[in-house]
């Protein structure tokens, strides 16, 4: 058997559900079947950012952006259309941060915030 064929038959999920970086998730987070890896995620928030940034994630999902946006000393902000989500966002990050349920324009809205697209 090929190597690739042998790879797509690997499920590696039962093992990032049960991985230690998940710890302080909101267990239904781990249901969600699109979420990103802590360990990536923290990956590019040090090369693109610093503490004290605002950190916007425009479709959240269970905000595994911004929990770790939290635990790296940003501050985290964002939405999603689905309110299961953003609920699950809100107590991933403790309710730090500013959270919208629906479009990313609402959030600018909503905060009156002038975004600045440069």
């Amino acid at each position: 058997m090929s190597r690739v064929k042998l790879l797509n038959k690997i499920d590696i999920r039962p093992q990032l559900a049960t991985s230690t970086c998940w710890k302080g998730y909101v267990p239904e987070s781990l249901e969600h079947p699109a979420r990103n890896h802590p360990y990536f995620v923290r990956a590019l928030l040090e090369l693109y950012s610093k503490p004290g940034d605002w950190i916007f994630d425009p479709m959240c999902g269970i905000g595994t952006m911004l929990t770790e946006a939290v635990r790296m000393k940003r501050w985290p902000a964002g939405c999603d259309v689905s309110e299961r989500c953003t609920t699950l966002t809100s107590q991933n990050t403790q309710n730090i941060g500013r959270l919208v349920t629906g479009d990313a324009a609402l959030f600018f809205k909503k905060n009156k915030i002038k975004p600045n697209l440069v």
